[in-house]
């Protein structure tokens, strides 16, 4: 560390020191805006372009796009104000900065409270009214409207701080809460709403997937219980129809010089045995001894009509059933987005309420500590750039668009 006098240190070499110090923090903001810049422009081509309309393409595109103007615009901002930590002296682009940092973080919340809402009524209540096309849209301009409601505040706090350093006697100039500003209750109580706003929408979307999880696994325990009660009746009518078999055989055995009629009646019997089973098994098998059989022709239209059915519910059940497994895997995606949201804003938010409760808090830190502050108080760009690694881990469809885009026979 370089050591100065106090009557000969200048301000651009104490800012340089500084920004020494703050390296690994511009390390960790470029890494961070480089992966949200390329992740979120991926989601937001792969789901635009390739999946199909619905509310889980709107609000995931919503909040990569979000995402994708935080990593390029206000990181750009954050960064470039990391050259300059004790000389920054543009009001506007303090102002600008904090609010859109603010705007970005509340608005990516509240969307995530409707994303939470959408997945509960889908899984809850399939067969009630649903969240359509055109209200998510709503909801995602309205997630617009409460960011700015809650950002607006920090323009009026946040300005041009001035302010003799603690050691050298030497002005600074910082982009931070003004004195003016510090005695006033505007600053905690714009802390204290965010606190608010923060633990209640989070309190309020784990709710949202509790009632999800329950659900699942009542639906679960559901499946597990009609698939052992249709694997015993199988196992039941299977058996019938290996005794019947049995039966059968040893009649004929009994009775090996049997005309025609009799060879013709065993056969009719065993492949009315099977027809007992299919129908109890819901199964669609299709004889090839039809033509064998006397029967009328309005008789075979009817026995087609019967598996034509058959075939079609067993289809329906099976689309059913992929709709179902869906709606639970994408449940469980955003789930995991909402996790990382809480994980990435929660040292943020307890560090402001800290600072505002304790005055001295930031003048008790030493070079090191406030370097991890430095880190911690900026760990909610982290959420801005893990979204993306959570779709391409989780969600298969998007994992597949993305092969399919960087692979070189795509044609």
């Amino acid at each position: 560390m370089m050591v100065f006098q106090n009557d000969s240190v200048t301000l651009n070499e104490l800012n340089n020191e500084e920004v020494k110090r703050q390296i690994p923090l511009m390390i960790y903001l470029i890494v961070i805006s480089m992966i949200g810049i390329v992740g979120n422009s991926l989601v937001c081509y792969v789901f635009a372009k390739n999946v199909s309309r619905s509310t889980y393409r709107i609000f995931v595109t919503f909040v990569s796009s979000v995402d994708l103007f935080t990593c390029c615009i206000c990181l750009s901002l954050h960064f470039v104000m990391q050259f300059y930590r004790y000389t920054y002296d543009n009001k506007w682009i303090c102002k600008i900065s904090i609010s859109m940092n603010t705007w970005t973080t509340m608005t990516s919340c509240f969307v995530l409270l409707c994303i939470a809402f959408d997945r509960f009524r889908k899984v809850c209540y399939p067969l009630n009214w649903q969240v359509s096309l055109k209200a998510a849209k709503y909801m995602c301009l309205a997630s617009v409207g409460v960011g700015l409601a809650c950002s607006w505040i920090s323009a009026i706090i946040y300005d041009i701080k001035k302010e003799k350093h603690k050691v050298y006697n030497v002005t600074i100039f910082q982009c931070a809460v003004t004195d003016d500003m510090k005695e006033t209750l505007f600053p905690f109580i714009n802390n204290l709403t965010f606190a608010i706003c923060f633990v209640g929408v989070f309190v309020v979307i784990f709710s949202f997937y509790s009632c999800i999880a329950v659900r699942i696994r009542r639906q679960m325990k559901w499946k597990h219980k009609g698939k052992d009660k249709i694997g015993t009746e199988c196992s039941k009518d299977r058996i019938a129809t290996e005794e019947s078999k049995d039966r059968i055989d040893t009649e004929d055995s009994k009775d090996r010089i049997g005309t025609k009629d009799n060879r013709n009646r065993i056969k009719i019997t065993t492949e009315m045995s099977y027809e007992m089973t299919e129908e109890q098994t819901g199964e669609t098998l299709e004889s090839e001894q039809d033509s064998n059989l006397n029967d009328t022709p309005g008789k075979r239209d009817k026995e087609t009509d019967v598996k034509k059915r058959k075939f079609k519910a067993s289809k329906n059940n099976r689309c059913h059933t992929m709709n179902r497994s869906n709606k639970y895997k994408t449940s469980k995606i955003m789930f995991m987005v909402s996790l990382a949201a809480i994980v990435s804003f929660a040292p943020v938010i307890s560090l402001l309420l800290t600072r505002s409760l304790n005055k001295t808090f930031l003048e008790s830190l030493d070079n090191t500590q406030r370097t991890v502050y430095n880190f911690f108080l900026r760990s909610y760009f982290i959420n801005s750039a893990v979204n993306p690694l959570i779709y391409g881990i989780l969600d298969v469809r998007f994992r597949s668009s993305c092969k399919r885009l960087f692979s070189c026979d795509r044609a």
